[in-house]
């Protein structure tokens, strides 16, 4: 685990001398302040903002701190579509031998602490996600830490309101959209990310985890973009994005706004940045 987490942190700290950003700063177009818009990656852990530069001073300079949830007011509950029905469970969809193989590479990622009478329970996507948060954290009870909630949590220590583009129910309403798809295919999604070996696995996970902190948004949209495309679609990243546009053109005339959302809505033409810059703001990296 101590290999693992140096290899995270160097990645990571690559950011500090990247010449791209995960901060922007928006200006211009009869705004009175600056406005600031941070693209996250969902399971990275909150203490991870420190490494971003210009992170302290948006912080401070912000007056409102916008994410896709307002964090600090809608508390995360349990899903209870997460779970599969009792004939459609890990055992009922796989052989006894990718059972077997998936049962090592999850134990690999999660520790031999990790609690299978839970985790078989689950959908097979559901189970993807929890993999995801347990190779940064090696622990399943750290998905509530991630950098979107911690910048609000620091946020509000600091003093400013926070609030969301969306809502928790529209939101789950989305993930439910995935976890839908036909339990045989989520099965084949997750068979196809497990079958490697767990090193593999762990190791391609830290690099797309570096690649993100490297804040580099045209690799990142060049690696993610065709093997997300579906599940974007399903997500409605695109419309939301758009929408998300409306909303805070109206709301940057009356604050100085610290947007914190998905990177994936950021780079490309349907992107964030390029739909302010069309509507005339100036959009340049944070120094």
């Amino acid at each position: 685990m101590m290999k693992r987490i140096a290899l995270y942190l160097a990645l990571a700290v690559v950011a500090v001398s990247s010449q791209a950003q995960l901060l922007w700063k928006v200006s211009g177009n009869g705004l009175n302040k600056d406005s600031y818009i941070l693209g996250t990656r969902h399971n990275v852990p909150s203490k991870m903002m420190d490494l971003i530069p210009g992170m302290e001073m948006a912080l401070e300079n912000c007056d409102i701190v916008v994410g896709e949830l307002d964090y600090n007011f809608e508390e995360s509950k349990s899903n209870l579509n997460m779970y599969a029905p009792s004939d459609s469970t890990l055992d009922k969809l796989y052989s006894p031998e990718e059972l077997s193989t998936v049962k090592k590479s999850i134990t690999k990622c999660l520790g031999p602490n990790c609690d299978f009478s839970q985790i078989m329970g689950l959908k097979p996507l559901a189970i993807y996600v929890t993999i995801q948060y347990g190779i940064l954290n090696n622990n399943a009870s750290s998905l509530d830490d991630y950098i979107d909630k911690g910048v609000m949590k620091r946020a509000k220590e600091m003093g400013h309101p926070s609030m969301g583009l969306d809502n928790n129910d529209y939101q789950d309403s989305l993930v439910n959209n995935l976890l839908n798809m036909p339990l045989t295919e989520q099965a084949e999604i997750l068979f196809h990310y497990l079958k490697d070996s767990a090193d593999e696995m762990i190791r391609s996970s830290l690099i797309q985890y570096g690649l993100y902190m490297s804040q580099r948004l045209d690799l990142y949209e060049m690696v993610n973009g065709d093997n997300e495309g579906d599940i974007n679609n399903l997500l409605e990243a695109d419309i939301r994005t758009q929408k998300w546009v409306n909303t805070l053109m109206l709301l940057m005339l009356k604050k100085s706004c610290l947007v914190c959302v998905g990177i994936g809505h950021l780079p490309g033409e349907h992107g964030l940045l390029q739909l302010l810059r069309k509507r005339g703001y100036t959009v340049e990296p944070m120094k």
